[in-house]
């Protein structure tokens, strides 16, 4: 069985949530997302990715800069206001240094019109 995006982000999740710090676990779950094509990744895996490995505090910067090409492939309007909020914490937690992809996830909640946010 392969895993997709969802797999992972379930997994990841769970075992975030339960507090389990397996880094062994999660440096494998890395690797297998990173095997994975970036556009295959919608806006609330990638942000519920990086929140995982945030929780667990466990910075895996490969992981964290292939997950920013991810977020510059998916669609802009898919990212919500939890998904932008998921991604800038966890980078912010883990002290990735992004400063593009920060920059990006701001042109994201600039560009929503301000009607929207009600």
């Amino acid at each position: 069985e392969s895993f997709d995006p969802q797999a992972i982000t379930l997994l990841l999740n769970a075992f975030a949530r339960a507090d389990i710090r397996d880094a062994p676990l999660f440096r494998r779950m890395s690797a297998v997302a990173r095997a994975i094509d970036p556009a295959d990744f919608d806006s609330q895996s990638i942000a519920n990715i990086l929140n995982s490995f945030a929780r667990v505090e466990m910075a895996d910067r490969e992981l964290f800069a292939y997950m920013g090409r991810a977020v510059r492939a998916a669609r802009p309007e898919s990212f919500s206001a939890q998904s932008i909020v998921l991604v800038v914490t966890a980078v912010a937690k883990c002290e990735m240094d992004d400063p593009g992809l920060l920059e990006y996830m701001a042109g994201l909640v600039r560009a929503v019109p301000a009607r929207q946010w009600n």
